[in-house]
């Protein structure tokens, strides 16, 4: 991935060619909504990442889209346009193929690796610092979907009240 690609760079790079001085980087990770979401699993692949800050994520894709109250409608409408009752078969049919596209990323199949195993290992993680953030007003991710990633991960979860950007606008 491009984070991967990114931390490499960081590491292994000529950066006394490049900009005329040695770089020794101590990378952590912090992501917002979509980026949160993304560093659930750069985090679980990555595990020398030492520190690792996930803000209003969320995990179980599919149900997060159908759940939130700024997605959800953009589904019901897709659902519509193509004259899929919710509760059908089609529905569910819809829905499961859904996951089954979904579920090779989803967060929240790569949670337990966060803090407390190495992927590739199944080791115990040393020294990783974690962090998880929800904000309790977030109209985007639905708090049940953070709160699931955060208990399949085992991240201390710190809770707001506060809308889905509060990080990068002030409220």
């Amino acid at each position: 991935t491009e984070l991967a690609a990114l931390r490499r760079s960081l590491l292994q790079g000529d950066w006394k060619s490049a900009i005329g001085y040695d770089i020794n980087p101590k990378i952590g990770y912090v992501g917002q909504s979509l980026g949160g979401i993304m560093g659930t699993l750069f985090a679980a692949a990555e595990p020398k990442i030492e520190r690792v800050v996930l803000n209003v994520p969320g995990g179980d894709l599919v149900e997060l889209f159908r759940n939130s109250q700024v997605f959800g409608a953009h589904i019901d409408w897709f659902l519509a346009q193509r004259e899929v009752e919710p509760g059908s078969t089609e529905h569910e049919q819809f829905m499961n193929v859904a996951r089954w596209l979904v579920d090779r990323v989803d967060p929240q199949n790569f949670a337990p690796y966060v803090m407390d195993r190495n992927i590739e290992t199944g080791l115990e993680l040393q020294e990783r610092k974690a962090l998880m953030q929800m904000a309790r007003l977030d109209l985007i991710i639905p708090n049940e979907n953070t709160r699931l990633l955060q208990e399949l991960s085992g991240v201390p979860m710190v809770e707001y009240i506060a809308e889905h950007a509060f990080l990068v606008v002030p409220i």
